[in-house]
Formats: C-alpha cells, structure tokens, sequence
C-alpha cells in the first residue's frame, strides 16, 4: 500500500496487493485489520470509503517495499489497473473528471516509479493528468505540469507524441500559437518514426489545423480537417476534426457547411460517451444557427449546451452559453438583460484565461 501517494479504494487496493499468497477476497479483511491497528485511517465521509495511511506508516511501508525490489512491480500492477478505467482513451464525461481528480495524487506518484522500466506507461499517466487538466479548465497548471512530464519522459513512442500535442492544445486553450507550433512539429516527426497510438490517431493533425487556424491560414485548417475526415477514423477521432472543420468554415462564413460539420460532431460525441463535448458542439451549433438569424433553433441549442455544462461544471461552456443567451436576450430587445449576461460570460472567460478565436471576439 505504500505506492499510494493519496487515499485509495479497496479496488485499487486490491491491483496494488494481490499477488503471491494473498488472493482478492482477503484484500478487504486486511486492511480492515490495519484501520484497527490505526496504521491505515478509514474516510467514511465520501460516496465510497477510501483509506489513507499514515505517513509514518507509508514511509516505513516504502522503505521496505524498495528493499525487497518489488516497488516496481507493484507500481506497474497499479498503474494498469488505474489506466484501464482512467487512460486518456477512455471518454471524458463528468465521472471520468471526478475519479481522475481522486486519484491525481496516485497517479502523479506512480510516473516516476515506472519511468524507467515502463517509460511508456509512465507517458500514458502523463496524458491522462495532461487531459484531466484541459477538462477542468486549469490550463497553466496543466501546461506547467505536463510540460514537466514532457522533459522527464523523453522515450521516443507513439504515446510521446500524444503527450505533446496534449501539451500543445493546452498552449492552444489559452492563446499562446508559438510554443503549441514548436510542440506539434516535433510530435510530428516523432510520429513520422513510431506512429501514433490507436487512441489518437489524429492527435498531431487536429493541433496542426488548430494551430493554423489560430495563425489565420483558415484555408489550411479546412483541408487539414477533410484530409483527416477522408481516413477510416473512429468516432471520437472522426468528431474531433468534424470540431475543427466547422469552427474554421463559421470564420470562413459558410455557415451552412458549418452546421452541417457540427451536427456531425454532436452525433458522434454522443455515440462515445464524450459528455463535455456534447455540450461543446450544442453551443457551436447555437452560434451557427444565431449567425444563420436563426434564433429559436440557437435557442434550443443554448439551453441544451447550458444545462450539461452547469451539470459538469465546465466554467467555460457556461460562459459560452451566457454570452450566447445575452445575443438572443439582444435579439428580443431585452438589453438590461443582455448586458448582464454577456458580463457574467466575460467574468468566467477571463477567469480561466480561455483565449477567442478572432472571429469570435468582433
């Protein structure tokens, strides 16, 4: 147990411990045997019981974990257990945020413990911590901590890559086009060599076309989005560039493409699970369908947006939604109302340092 930098479940647990004499039937009974011996404290106060050892207790535990050289194998049993449920294929929806954020202490702690016998894994840690950080909005956290993963985890593997186009989004998120350019033609390359992981296959491409729309080759965004959508994909990946074909073809002003690409995107967001994106892809079809005047259907799609993003949390889609529901509040005549709004939507906006695309901010 001395692998868990933060609480654990008995399900965790049970991957950490099981093996030789113990089998998973007894997991439960002993740790119950060291919450009586106060070496292991018991948190009764969540939606599930986790447990947490002292840290006297974890260092001792440690110390003898590292002298009997099974450190590494156990961390490796953990981290596979963790990934399998957490891994950065897995869907993001509002469950997948909160395990994540129960386990972040266990899964920082584990990185450097595989490291060097399981570089790869140790980089698919990386990315689930990269990924958790862009669905909760912590952008610069998430481009100072990943950034640090991306220096520590240097192996050249088809994950490397994924991590530092997850590094490069993060940069995207907040406006900074430079160092997300850099990142992504190195991953890049190093994509030419060792491939990309079946999980992401367009990871690198999506950025490329993210990058160039941010730095205004709208032109070039759009073919890079039909390229990626001409390949055999997967839904998630085939949602991601329907995402960037249509936010570019709405500044291109081909509206209609641009709903269409949307539509698409909802669907197949809805297909795999991807709750944060539904929301997403409802609010750009609410700013279509408000450009194309519109209003009852931008309507409909704001209110859906609204209310998965308050049910997520997602700080940013809500600010998306209020400025969006300030247009249609304008729209009515209602302009008390409107400013109101669109000042509580720049308030979050501002908050989480989330930068516009240009087009968006006229």
């Amino acid at each position: 147990l001395s692998v868990f930098a933060a609480s654990f479940s008995i399900g965790t647990a049970t991957a950490a411990i099981v093996g030789g004499s113990v089998a998973p039937e007894d997991v439960a009974e002993l740790i119950w045997s060291l919450v009586d011996r106060s070496l292991v404290v018991a948190d009764l106060t969540a939606n599930a019981t986790r447990y947490r050892l002292l840290e006297s207790t974890q260092r001792y535990g440690r110390r003898l974990l590292d002298e009997s050289g099974e450190t590494v194998g156990v961390a490796t049993r953990l981290a596979e257990s963790l990934l399998e449920g957490l891994g950065p294929w897995v869907p993001v929806d509002r469950r997948w945020v909160g395990d994540v954020g129960v386990e972040l202490g266990n899964l920082r702690a584990l990185i450097p413990l595989v490291a060097t016998h399981q570089p790869e894994r140790a980089q698919e840690l990386a990315c689930t911590i990269g990924r958790y950080h862009d669905a909760s909005q912590t952008y610069r956290d998430g481009i100072e901590e990943v950034g640090g993963y991306a220096e520590a985890l240097p192996a050249p593997s088809p994950t490397r890559v994924s991590l530092l186009t997850i590094l490069a989004d993060l940069h995207l998120r907040i406006g900074e086009v430079d160092p997300a350019r850099w990142l992504v033609e190195d991953a890049e390359a190093l994509r030419e060599k060792h491939g990309a992981p079946s999980w992401d296959e367009v990871g690198v491409d999506r950025t490329r076309g993210e990058v160039a729309r941010r730095s205004g080759d709208l032109a070039g965004a759009v073919q890079i989005a039909r390229e990626g959508l001409e390949r055999p994909l997967s839904d998630r990946d085939r949602s991601r560039m329907y995402n960037l074909l249509g936010t570019t073809l709405t500044a291109l002003g081909d509206l209609e493409a641009a709903y269409v690409a949307f539509a698409e995107e909802l669907e197949l967001n809805r297909s795999v699970g991807s709750e944060a994106y539904v929301a997403s892809a409802q609010g750009n079809l609410a700013e279509v369908a408000m450009r194309l005047g519109d209003t009852a259907n931008a309507a409909r799609h704001q209110d859906a947006c609204l209310e998965l993003a308050v049910a997520d949390g997602s700080k940013a889609l809500i600010a998306f939604s209020l400025i969006m529901a300030a247009r249609l509040a304008g729209e009515a005549g209602a302009w008390a109302e409107a400013t109101r709004l669109h000042a509580q939507g720049d308030v979050l906006l501002e908050e989480l340092g989330l930068a516009l695309y240009h087009d968006d901010r006229l």
